[in-house]
């Protein structure tokens, strides 16, 4: 038996090549995308039903509320007016009473199916990205440190779970709340209206704005902490030998530099994500005071009625509110983008390895193996072996010997084809 291998050892880049981590998102910007396939998780599929319900439930409970500061406003004028009768005080005040049940029964039913499809979006998610790693090739896991993939399964959907139980019920009430408000201010009065909603374009600019900044800032983020999870794992995984080199105190700087990254870097993302809450409040303390100065002109005036002017002031109060929750959810949806795209990164990538569209099956013949002419690389362009041949007949001994990195490993890898060859031909039994 005669065999001709060329092979050579892989240099110390090479070696660090085959650990390259998935290419880096595009820069372009696919915050609706993701946030899209996130909530696709949540109210896709079987949850739809669920969901559209849940919605409904919702849109009804903020009628409710928004009805609230109308008969509030109708009974006040029942107390203003010479003409008001205790009949008409007690029927407006009991609708404000209903609506405000009917609000808090509706919310509390919405509320708990939200939860339940946060649950069940996160478990689809995290048990699609599991599933899905379980399909890729080797040549995936040698780009990718464990724990940086952990880092993905865990911290990441982490902050994805945070989105689904926070934010998306909440944005979903903050919308309607919103467009309800505003066609009541119109309603009641078009100049106000359109005094009130000159603050709604400043907030939108604001909040932009600090998107620009906090976006980069929570994508670096969960960078950082998967590779602070990558190093304090492969840490914890080979103590024996930072034990035996006594390694401790460069483990030690090595965690605490890595950690002051991530400290740094989280600073800067909530900081700017944080900066909506206090600038939404002045907004919004600004915005009732420019309204309650004008429509107290208009009272005056006998332009309007006291109790239309308390209605007003509440609707002004119950458009800010959604305004200013939106901005303030902003660090925790933009978070979960972050999130969302690392583990949709691994959700889309495909596996290299694949059956022939008609594969046929292996019939045991006695395993007679024959390499011919076979190139292989594990980084394209960077060959490890080169016009590998050689034959290996049943119940002959094989030994293959060479250096580390030769490609002994290599060979026994592409035969149990854990990667697929360059060129050539393997056959086994023919």
């Amino acid at each position: 038996m005669t065999a001709t291998t060329k092979t050579r050892a892989l240099t110390l880049k090479e070696r660090m090549e085959t650990r390259k981590r998935v290419p880096a998102t595009e820069k372009k910007d696919d915050t609706g995308l993701i946030l899209r396939r996130l909530v696709n998780y949540m109210a896709g599929g079987e949850s739809r039903t669920r969901f559209i319900v849940a919605m409904i439930v919702r849109i009804i409970a903020v009628a409710a509320l928004v009805a609230i500061p109308t008969f509030t406003g109708l009974a006040i004028d029942v107390i203003s007016s010479p003409d008001g009768t205790s009949q008409e005080l007690v029927r407006w005040s009991l609708l404000a009473i209903g609506a405000g049940v009917i609000f808090l029964v509706l919310s509390f039913i919405a509320e708990r199916t939200f939860s339940r499809l946060a649950t069940d979006g996160l478990y689809k998610l995290q048990r699609h990205l599991f599933e899905h790693m379980q399909t890729l090739s080797l040549s995936f896991f040698d780009r990718q440190p464990l724990g940086q993939l952990t880092s993905r399964v865990t911290n990441d959907t982490e902050a994805v779970a945070l989105f689904y139980e926070s934010a998306v019920a909440q944005i979903i009430r903050a919308i309607f709340q919103i467009l309800l408000v505003i066609i009541m201010m119109f309603i009641i009065s078009t100049q106000l209206a359109l005094v009130a909603l000159l603050i709604v374009p400043v907030m939108l600019l604001l909040t932009g704005a600090i998107q620009r900044v906090a976006t980069p800032a929570f994508a670096k983020l969960q960078e950082d902490l998967g590779d602070l999870s990558a190093f304090q794992e492969e840490t914890l995984s080979g103590n024996k030998v930072i034990i035996s080199n006594l390694r401790h105190d460069w483990a030690e700087d090595k965690n605490d530099d890595q950690a002051g990254d991530v400290f740094d870097v989280a600073s800067h993302a909530f900081f700017a994500s944080l900066l909506n809450f206090p600038l939404t409040q002045t907004l919004t303390m600004l915005q009732i005071a420019v309204v309650l100065m004008i429509s107290s002109l208009m009272v005056l005036d006998g332009q309007l009625e006291f109790g239309i002017v308390i209605a007003f002031i509440s609707y002004t109060a119950l458009l800010a509110s959604p305004l200013s929750e939106i901005a303030n959810l902003t660090a925790t949806s933009l978070n979960a983008v972050a999130g969302g795209r690392r583990g949709f990164n691994i959700i889309d990538e495909e596996p290299t390895v694949v059956d022939a569209p008609d594969p046929t099956d292996y019939q045991f013949e006695g395993g007679h193996v024959e390499f011919k002419d076979v190139d292989f690389s594990y980084v394209p362009g960077r060959k490890i072996l080169k016009h590998n041949t050689f034959e290996a007949k049943p119940g002959q001994k094989i030994g293959i010997c060479g250096p580390t990195g030769a490609g002994k490993s290599t060979i026994i890898n592409i035969l149990t084809r854990y990667y697929d060859i360059d060129s050539g031909t393997i056959l086994i039994d023919g």
